[in-house]
C-alpha cells in the first residue's frame, strides 16, 4: 500500500512538472505543431486535411510526411478547447505520463523490485530530456510510449505488444530500426533465463506468428512512399562523405599508386568512418551531460540531457551491474538497448546528433543511474545505514546536489530559455500572424515573405484564411511563390513594390527599406530580435 502512495505521488509529480504552464514553455509553436494542429482543425470542420485528403494517414509537410495520427489525437481537444497551444500539447504531455507507468511497470517485471522500479520512475519524472519532449513534441512522444508499451506487453508475454509496435513504427522512422532489435533481444533474453512471468515462452508458437507479422509489418512502413521518401531525403547518399572521398582521390592521386587509394580511399572505409564518428558523439560528456544536441529548439541553455550529478552514478551503476549477479543479464540487456538506440541517427545527415532520433537512450540510461541509487541506499536498505552519522551525511550529500541540479534546470528552462536564442522556434511567426490580423482589413493585399517554413499555417491558424481556400490550393502550395486570396507567400525575404499603393508588405527585419517605406510594425522574439517588419508604400 506504501509503494501505491509514492507510485501516485510520483506520477502526481510527473503531471504538474508536464502541464505547468503548458501553453507558454516553450514558447511559440514550431512548424510541425502548427501543421499537426491546423490538420486536427481541418479534420475536424471538414473530415479533410489541409491538402482536401479523406481521413488520410499521412499529412504532408515542409520536410517530409507525418503521421497523422497526432493530429487524430488531437481532433476532442480541439472539440472541447478550441485551436490553441493546450489542444496542440495535451496529448504528448499525456502520452508521456502513460510512458512513465510503462517504464515503471517495465522495472518491475525485470527486477521484482517496487523500491528500485520507483527510483526509476523518479529518475525519469524529473529527467530534462523527457520533460523536454514531453511539453513539446509529437511524432517522438508516440513512437516512445508505444515502444515502452509494446515492451511491456512482451514481457507479459500478452499480444497486445503487435498493435503497439506497428504503432510506434508508424509514428517515428527511428522506431522502425530499433523496436525490432530491441523486442527480439527481449524475447531471447526471456525465453533464455526463463522469466516470463506468463506460461508459455516468447517464442511459442502464437508469438512467432506475432514476429512474422511485426517483419511484414517493418517491410511495409519502411517501403511506402512516405517511408522511403524521408529516407530519401536525409540518408547518407545526401552527406559530404562522397565529397570527401572525391577530394581524398584527387589529393591522392599524383602521390601514390592506384592499389593504395582503392584500399584506402574507398567508400566503405569512408563510410564506416563517418559512421562511428557519428556514433560516438551519443556517448560524449558535451551530448549527455553538458550542451545536449540537435535540433536547437529542444536545447536546453547550457544544459545536458542528463545532470551532471549523473554522471558517476551512471559509470557506477553499470559497474554495480556487471558485477552483480542478480542484475548481470538485465545490465547486459540495458547497455544492448543503449548502444542500438542511435543507430537509426547515424543513418541520417539532417540533425545527426539528434536529442529526438536517440530518445530511445534515455530508459536504459535512467536504469543503470537507479541502480547505482539503489546501491547507495537512498530509497533502499543497504549496509550505509548502519554508519550512523556519517552515512546520512553522505545521503545528505547526494539529495543536495539533485535538488541544485533539478532547480537549476527549472531555471534554465522556464526562465533563462524563452529569451536566450530563442530564433529556433516559431514565436515571431506567430507574433507576425496577430499583427497581421489586426491590420488587414485595411489593405487589398498582404505580401508575406517566406523566411522561415511557411508562414501562411500560422495564418491559417487565425481564421485569415479559410479552410475551403487552404484544401483548394493544393497543389499550387508548393510553388515558391502563391497567393491565398488576399495573401501572397513570396520566397523573396525583401520583396517589396512601390507601385502597390494598397498592399502591406511583411518582409524580414534584415531588409533595408530606405525612406520610400513606412515601418508601421514589427514581430519580434521574446529576447527583442526582430523577425518581421510590416512596411508599407509612403504616399506622395
Amino acid at each position: 500500500m506504501r509503494q501505491h502512495k509514492f507510485l501516485l505521488a510520483i506520477l502526481i509529480l510527473a503531471a504538474c512538472l508536464r502541464f505547468y504552464k503548458l501553453d507558454l514553455f516553450p514558447s511559440g509553436l514550431h512548424n510541425d505543431e502548427a501543421s499537426f494542429l491546423y490538420n486536427a482543425q481541418s479534420l475536424s470542420a471538414t473530415g479533410r486535411d489541409e491538402d482536401g485528403r479523406v481521413w488520410p494517414l499521412f499529412l504532408n509537410s515542409y520536410i517530409d510526411p507525418k503521421p497523422a495520427l497526432y493530429s487524430y489525437l488531437e481532433l476532442p481537444f480541439v472539440k472541447i478547447l478550441g485551436v490553441n497551444n493546450w489542444s496542440a500539447r495535451l496529448p504528448t504531455v499525456i502520452l508521456s505520463l502513460l510512458s512513465l507507468y510503462w517504464f515503471y511497470r517495465i522495472i518491475l517485471l525485470l527486477t521484482k523490485s517496487q523500491k528500485l522500479a520507483l527510483i526509476a520512475l523518479f529518475l525519469l519524472t524529473i529527467s530534462p530530456w523527457h520533460i523536454v519532449n514531453s511539453r513539446a513534441t509529437q511524432e517522438v512522444m508516440m513512437a516512445f510510449t508505444f515502444s515502452l508499451g509494446a515492451i511491456y506487453f512482451l514481457l507479459k508475454n500478452n499480444l497486445c505488444f503487435l498493435p503497439l509496435a506497428f504503432l510506434s513504427m508508424y509514428s517515428y522512422h527511428s522506431a522502425k530500426v530499433f523496436l525490432p532489435l530491441i523486442l527480439l533481444a527481449l524475447a531471447i533474453y526471456i525465453k533464455k533465463l526463463k522469466t516470463s512471468l506468463k506460461e508459455g515462452s516468447p517464442f511459442g508458437r502464437k508469438n512467432t506468428l506475432s514476429f512474422l507479422i511485426l517483419g511484414i509489418s517493418l517491410l511495409i512502413l519502411l517501403f511506402t512512399k512516405t517511408g522511403s521518401d524521408r529516407f530519401l531525403d536525409i540518408g547518407l547518399q545526401h552527406g559530404d562523405t562522397q565529397l570527401v572521398l572525391d577530394e581524398q582521390i584527387r589529393l591522392a592521386t599524383p602521390y601514390t599508386n592506384s592499389f593504395l587509394i582503392r584500399v584506402f580511399h574507398n567508400k566503405i572505409v569512408n563510410y564506416s568512418l563517418a559512421l562511428l564518428n557519428k556514433y560516438g558523439q551519443h556517448f560524449t560528456l558535451s551530448f549527455l551531460f553538458l550542451q545536449g544536441g540537435d535540433p536547437l529548439r529542444y536545447q536546453v541553455p547550457f544544459h545536458g540531457l542528463l545532470y551532471l550529478v549523473e554522471l558517476p552514478l551512471l559509470l557506477w551503476g553499470i559497474f554495480i551491474g556487471l558485477r552483480n549477479k542478480n542484475y548481470q543479464h538485465l545490465t547486459y540487456l540495458m547497455l544492448f538497448w543503449l548502444l542500438i538506440s542511435p543507430l537509426a541517427t547515424i543513418l541520417t545527415t539532417q540533425e545527426v546528433i539528434s536529442t529526438i532520433r536517440s530518445f530511445m537512450m534515455l530508459p536504459p540510461l535512467v536504469f543503470l543511474v537507479s541502480l547505482a541509487l539503489s546501491h547507495l541506499s537512498l530509497l533502499v536498505p543497504s549496509p550505509i545505514h548502519r554508519r550512523g552519522i556519517k552515512g546520512k551525511v553522505f545521503l545528505f550529500f547526494i539529495c543536495a546536489i539533485y535538488l541544485w541540479c533539478f532547480a537549476y534546470f527549472l531555471h534554465q528552462y522556464f526562465v533563462f530559455a524563452p529569451h536566450y536564442r530563442p530564433w529556433h522556434r516559431n514565436f515571431a511567426e506567430e507574433q507576425m500572424a496577430e499583427k497581421v490580423s489586426a491590420l488587414q482589413n485595411n489593405y487589398d493585399k498582404i505580401y508575406i515573405s517566406r523566411q522561415s517554413g511557411q508562414p501562411y499555417i500560422y495564418l491559417a491558424l487565425r481564421n485569415l484564411i479559410t479552410v475551403s481556400e487552404l484544401q483548394s490550393s493544393y497543389p499550387l502550395r508548393l510553388q515558391a511563390d502563391f497567393c491565398l486570396d488576399k495573401y501572397c507567400l513570396v520566397a523573396d525575404q525583401c520583396f517589396m513594390d512601390l507601385s502597390m499603393s494598397q498592399t502591406l508588405f511583411v518582409i524580414s527585419d534584415s531588409c533595408k527599406i530606405g525612406n520610400a517605406y513606412q515601418v508601421l510594425d514589427k514581430a519580434t522574439f521574446k529576447d527583442g530580435a526582430q523577425g518581421y517588419q510590416l512596411v508599407i508604400p509612403r504616399v506622395h
